[in-house]
């Protein structure tokens, strides 16, 4: 069964928005009104950015495409496409001009759509979170210099060294600190993990909410900036002085210290 996406802004009989969002019921027959998702699939669908399918359902443990996912960040960056551009790879497929629009404003890089790039396959939590720190960026310039600032950075999740390790660690810092993807139960990022159509609408609904804020506006992220100044020695711990979070943060990272 093929997806249905949004290509254009929906009108509704009604808006809303918000906290209201939380006390409106069920707009698909598979997401009960008490899915934890069930408001962040309304905001998205009311967005006009996902929607469901023929049959009234939402199917919301369904993957996410990669081309199904850079098709709604297309439509919410607003990005342009250069009308001389194109590539092989993704040479004739439906969402080609979302993609080069993405490639053409920095948000998509060349190597990331080289290799074997296969544009159906399910798109990966780490993927995600570099094209929303990028995204994040390319609305403000105060995420240019944060991204930069978070190479090599320390995260506070479980799973921090493989992070590290594939170099995603400044995407997954940004999107950890605004809150945008956090960890899962067991406090692991998973960044090879598949993203359901209900995480998706999660996502999109709380990036349209960070869309061009600065990167001072978001305190968590603040917190986790000056933890990797301190375990970088640029500077120090005062507990009086400190945030709960940022406290939270250090002692993730003692205990980490302590254990390896």
């Amino acid at each position: 069964m093929t997806i249905i996406l949004a290509l254009c802004t929906v009108t509704p009989a009604y808006a809303a928005s918000g906290d209201s969002m939380f006390k409106l019921p069920s707009m698909f027959l598979d997401v009960s009104d008490t899915h934890w998702a069930k408001s962040y699939i309304n905001q998205a669908y009311m967005d006009g950015y996902i929607i469901g399918y023929k049959t009234g359902e939402f199917q919301p443990e369904k993957t996410i495409s990669k081309a199904e996912f850079m098709s709604i960040l297309s439509r919410i960056n607003n990005t342009k496409v250069n009308d001389s551009q194109e590539l092989k790879e993704i040479d004739g497929h439906w969402a080609e001009k979302d993609m080069l629009s993405l490639l053409n404003n920095g948000i998509l890089v060349d190597l990331d759509i080289l290799h074997g790039f296969k544009p159906d396959d399910p798109i990966t939590r780490k993927d995600i979170a570099k094209l929303i720190a990028k995204s994040l960026a390319f609305n403000n310039n105060t995420f240019v210099r944060t991204l930069d600032s978070f190479k090599d950075s320390f995260v506070p999740l479980k799973d921090y060294k493989k992070i590290l390790a594939d170099d995603y660690s400044p995407y997954i810092s940004i999107v950890f600190g605004t809150g945008i993807m956090v960890g899962k139960d067991d406090n692991r990022f998973d960044p090879d993990g598949l993203v359901t159509r209900a995480e998706a609408s999660k996502v999109i609904t709380d990036f349209v909410k960070a869309k061009g804020k600065a990167m001072n506006e978001f305190p968590n992220l603040l917190d986790l900036k000056q933890l990797n100044d301190i375990l970088k020695g640029k500077a120090r711990f005062d507990k009086d002085d400190s945030s709960e979070t940022l406290k939270q943060y250090m002692i993730f990272a003692f205990n980490d210290a302590k254990l390896n």
